[in-house]
C-alpha cells in the first residue's frame, strides 16, 4: 500500500489569476485506500476545523495553466491518488 504526503494550504484567498495567497501550510499523509470521508476527516482534524459547523472544500492544482480541481466524492479522490502515484 502506497502512502502520499499532501500539502494543505488553508486560510488563504483565491486571486482572480488562479493563485492562492496568504495561506497557512499543514501536511497529512494518506494511503492509496483512502476514500472521500477519510480525507475530509484527516484534513479537518489537522487544520482544527469543526465539520459540524464548517464545510471543508478540497481543491488541487495540476498546473498553473489549469483551474483548481475540486475533490468532492470518492471518484475524485481516486483520480487524485492515481495522479499522485504517477508523480
Amino acid at each position: 500500500m502506497a502512502c502520499f504526503a499532501i500539502l494543505i494550504q488553508h486560510k488563504g484567498e483565491w486571486e482572480t489569476n488562479n493563485k492562492y495567497v496568504d495561506y497557512v501550510v499543514d501536511i497529512v499523509v494518506i494511503d492509496s485506500n483512502f476514500n472521500f470521508e477519510d480525507l475530509i476527516a484527516i484534513v479537518s482534524k489537522q487544520i482544527w476545523m469543526d465539520t459540524t459547523v464548517n464545510m471543508v472544500e478540497i481543491e488541487y492544482i495540476l498546473s498553473d495553466q489549469c483551474p483548481a480541481l475540486l475533490i468532492h466524492n470518492n471518484m475524485s479522490i481516486r483520480v487524485y491518488i492515481q495522479l499522485k502515484m504517477k508523480i
